[in-house]
């Protein structure tokens, strides 16, 4: 399975690679700071996942979500967020799982287990 990972922060974008590699046979193939250039990029490209940040510089990440959904309803749409605010919106827009920072290993991997689920592949 193929994901991206979408935050404002960069060092919590590379925190949840690592969570993300550490835990599971998903290959994240590419993580974006800019919203625009990351649906630029899900358009282009054949992508299962996306772990998203709510708040983004110019664009609300539950707005982008529903244009990823939009696009391809079978996306696993992850947020992983500092806010609270924005969770019945997203699942609203069938969003997997809405984990609030800091993101936990136990916490991540549950919801991997859930994606791999959906979609019949296995954990390392």
């Amino acid at each position: 399975m193929k994901a991206i990972l979408i935050d404002k922060d960069e060092r919590a974008l590379v925190r949840l690679e690592k969570l993300i590699k550490s835990t599971s046979n998903i290959q994240v193939v590419g993580k974006f700071t800019d919203p625009f250039k990351a649906r630029s990029f899900v358009v282009n490209e054949g992508i299962d996942m996306v772990f998203l940040e709510t708040q983004l510089p110019g664009l609300n990440g539950i707005v982008l979500a529903k244009y990823l959904k939009d696009l391809n309803e079978d996306i696993e749409i992850v947020f992983t967020t500092n806010v609270k605010e924005y969770a019945i919106d997203a699942f609203n827009i069938d969003a997997l799982d809405y984990i609030i920072k800091p993101v936990k290993k136990t916490r991540l991997r549950k919801t991997l287990e859930r994606i791999l689920e959906r979609k019949s592949l296995f954990f390392k």
